[in-house]
């Protein structure tokens, strides 16, 4: 067993337990930003914060440490009632996890500050009520609407007891564009991408989500596949990939955690991650093929939606609603009994042999 000791910025308590995974609470009732050391005694061996795991937090990491159990993960988001002007709620929402300590709610932002939450919802008030309406409330200014939503928003909050699935490149993964292979988290909106067909196609948008490694389930674990697993070459240097994030094989789409056999391609243990990880998506027009480190994936497609990144506000500014993307005409495979066994074979031949040359 274990233990495993994280420091944590963006924590917020709230003064009570939650009545379910899926409750609403008064935003003004939560105290103000705070930060600690949470250390769990990791049961099950795998680097994360399970329910029924034992634990402790102490605020401040002064030494007062209380016993701490963990709640559940999942994203948060804000809405207001204004009365006869109606309700308004905040289509974005931002990663959130909650454990309970010393009969308190502790909600950890792990990739954006619920503020952003609150600035959104003045702003989606200005935009589709106005102030002039407002002013029936005694609202005339926006620094009195801010005073206004920041006593009377309403905090939605929807976990599991599970987190939230990343489906996105690790960072370093290198991505070929018409000047060359560039690491994935330095491509901007607007840079140009080259898919596997020789096409050279813009970056619409790059969706970005924070995973801390504390509260992450094995099945966000990323997947390693080994350097030239499927030939020389494909790919050239090892690629880490989440689970869910899709690989272009004999004209399939194989979801990386599928082709896991233990060789070629594994899980990569979570001794090895960081306490902290930011995973990257790459959106283009179109549900295209790409090549990272010299292999064929996927572009974005919506299976998992754009507000389970912590920057889909970003998208919001830019696009103003969601647009849906047509899934390229290939079969998808997610799980391992139907990845066919041509390929099964192939990748276990290749391991052989790169074992071989090792």
């Amino acid at each position: 067993m274990a233990t495993e000791v994280t420091t944590l910025n963006s924590v917020y308590e709230y003064g009570g337990s939650l009545a379910s995974l899926n409750d609403t609470l008064v935003v003004s009732s939560f105290g103000s930003q705070t930060s600690g050391e949470l250390v769990v005694e990791d049961d099950d061996g795998e680097f994360d914060f399970d329910v029924g795991e034992t634990a402790t937090w102490d605020e401040n990491s002064d030494g007062g440490a209380a016993a701490a159990s963990y709640v559940g993960g999942g994203t948060a988001t804000v809405g207001i009632d204004l009365g006869i002007l109606g309700s308004v709620n905040l289509g974005s929402t931002v990663d959130v996890n909650v454990f309970e300590s010393g009969g308190s709610s502790w909600f950890y932002y792990p990739g954006d500050q619920p503020s952003s939450l609150l600035d959104g919802l003045v702003t989606e008030i200005v935009d589709t009520v106005g102030l002039g309406p407002l002013s029936v409330l005694g609202i005339t200014s926006v620094a009195e609407l801010t005073t206004y939503v920041e006593q009377n928003a309403l905090l939605t909050v929807d976990l599991a007891q599970t987190s939230t699935i990343a489906v996105c490149y690790a960072p370093g993964t290198a991505i070929l564009t018409p000047k060359g292979e560039v690491a994935v988290e330095t491509l901007r909106i607007g840079d140009l991408v080259t898919t596997a067909d020789g096409r050279s196609v813009p970056v619409r948008w790059i969706g970005h989500q924070v995973i801390e490694k504390l509260f992450a389930d094995a099945h966000i674990q990323p997947v390693r596949i080994r350097q030239d697993s499927f030939a020389p070459g494909k790919p050239h240097r090892d690629l880490l990939l989440t689970a869910n994030h899709g690989v272009i094989v004999d004209d399939l789409v194989i979801d990386a955690g599928a082709l896991v056999n233990g060789t070629t391609v594994s899980h990569v243990p979570k001794s090895e991650l960081p306490s902290t990880v930011t995973y990257y998506h790459i959106e283009t027009s179109d549900h295209d093929v790409i090549l990272a480190e010299g292999l064929e994936t996927e572009t974005f497609i919506d299976y998992v939606g754009r507000k389970a990144f912590v920057n889909y506000d970003e998208y919001v500014a830019l696009y103003g609603h969601e647009e849906v993307i047509a899934e390229m005409p290939k079969s998808r495979i997610s799980t391992r009994r139907l990845v066919p066994e041509s390929i099964r074979a192939r990748l276990a031949a290749q391991g052989n042999a790169l074992d071989q040359v090792a």
